[in-house]
């Protein structure tokens, strides 16, 4: 029954009772002024009391995924540890010191079947039918489980679905790199265990790449629950599979995925119309711009290199310039996502802001033994708001490094060739 309704039912009751032992004390004065204030204040106390008792069995109990299977073996479909690998220290080319290598080990992949659960649609978070909050299946940035504000409020309005609904959100999805690195390899762990779900909870505008990612993969928009941040999911089955990494590190197998489905073979003819050396500008981008980008493209373009403004193609484009492309020259942005695809004879250089260093593709490329070289730039007159996404340019410095580090690399192409 609807609380409010409960409330006011109280209320009426209560009441009707006050008016009863008014009339009675007035005909035979059997009621006294003690039993008039015991009464007023069960009036007070009661429905406060009944409130309290519904928010406590509402209450949120945060625990892990691993610690839900404990109890629930029967739910979870797969568990899969994951191969520790290495990678080399993230390089700041102007700075001087050794690489140390680190040992990153990856949480195990996992999909869980939880009847009767639940998703919170503020960041995707999944309840289980005892009001557990499984926490480490939602990627909280910058927060803590304990300041999740789902614990902190009454339940949302819920929709129930008489469905199987996999839930494949992840925060920054409408990003190309969460997309493609945090979401779309959890549809690959639902293919492992023969998961064909209805309905799918997505983080979903319909912009252009995920259309095409989606359609590639035989998802239909009509199967597509559009995250909300107003109601919760109730689902009479919920398949959740875990993140394939952690945010910022993916694996090896998330990368083989997404060439299996995005990068198709070209002919011989069609190989040798791509080009082999691309600069990825943001020009076209709001954020992150190089401002002194005509003195690189000049250099560029002597150099024999062709200018890609990747927003402007599709995602299996993206791939085959990225596969067939010997050197590209990025500036830091999502577009380096595209890394995926490339060979293990491609040469990256990313051109980093000193206020938005991001490590982020560096673990792509030392897993598929890719030769990847950063060089940061310069930031003059930076505004206090949004220091991370302002423009930068190139300095003196920059420039040289950036230009003994091309002919390098075209010196070396040609003893290839």
């Amino acid at each position: 029954m609807n609380i409010s309704k409960l409330l006011r039912k109280f209320y009426k009751v209560t009441l009707v009772v006050l008016k009863e032992n008014g009339s009675k004390r007035i005909l035979d004065q059997q009621f006294s002024l003690g039993h008039n204030i015991i009464l007023f204040f069960i009036i007070l106390l009661v429905p406060q009391l009944l409130i309290m008792s519904i928010l406590c069995a509402t209450t949120l109990k945060l625990i892990t995924a691993e610690e839900y299977v404990k109890y629930h073996p029967t739910e979870c479909l797969l568990y899969e540890m994951q191969k520790p690998f290495l990678i080399k220290a993230y390089p700041i080319e102007q700075t001087v010191g050794s690489a140390i290598e680190s040992l990153i080990q990856l949480p195990p992949n996992f999909v869980l079947s939880i009847p009767h659960g639940g998703i919170s649609c503020s960041e995707g978070e999944v309840i289980t039918p005892c009001n557990s909050l499984l926490y480490d299946l939602a990627t909280l940035w910058g927060r803590s489980p304990e300041e999740n504000p789902l614990l902190k409020q009454c339940p949302y309005s819920s929709f129930k679905y008489e469905a199987v609904v996999a839930n494949v959100s992840c925060l920054g999805a409408n990003n190309y790199y969460h997309w493609m690195l945090d979401l779309l390899p959890k549809i690959y762990l639902l293919e492992k265990v023969s998961i064909h779900p209805d309905l799918y909870y997505i983080d979903y505008n319909g912009c252009k790449f995920q259309k095409e990612t989606l359609e590639t993969l035989g998802i239909d928009e009509s199967k597509i629950i559009c995250a909300s941040t107003s109601e919760q999911l109730i689902c009479s089955n919920l398949v959740v599979p875990s993140l394939p990494g952690r945010i910022g590190i993916s694996p090896k197998w998330a990368f083989d995925f997404l060439k299996r489905k995005f990068l198709l073979p070209l002919h011989e003819k069609q190989i040798k119309e791509l080009p082999k050396k691309i600069y990825v500008s943001r020009e076209k981008a709001g954020i992150r711009k190089l401002l002194n980008e005509s003195k690189l493209n000049k250099l560029l373009k002597a150099l024999g290199f062709e200018t890609v403004f990747l927003e402007d193609l599709s995602v299996k484009k993206q791939a085959q310039l990225f596969y067939y492309a010997d050197i590209i020259v990025a500036i830091h942005g999502a577009g380096l996502t595209n890394m995926v695809f490339c060979s293990d004879k491609t040469h990256i250089i990313e051109l980093a802001s000193p206020s938005a260093v991001n490590g982020c593709f560096w673990p792509i490329s030392q897993q598929l033994g890719i030769d990847h070289t950063v060089i940061l730039g310069s930031q003059k007159g930076l505004s206090d708001e949004d220091v991370i996404n302002q423009n930068f340019y190139l300095n003196t410095q920059a420039q040289r490094i950036l230009k003994q580090k091309l002919l390098e690399l075209l010196r070396f192409s040609e003893k290839l060739d």
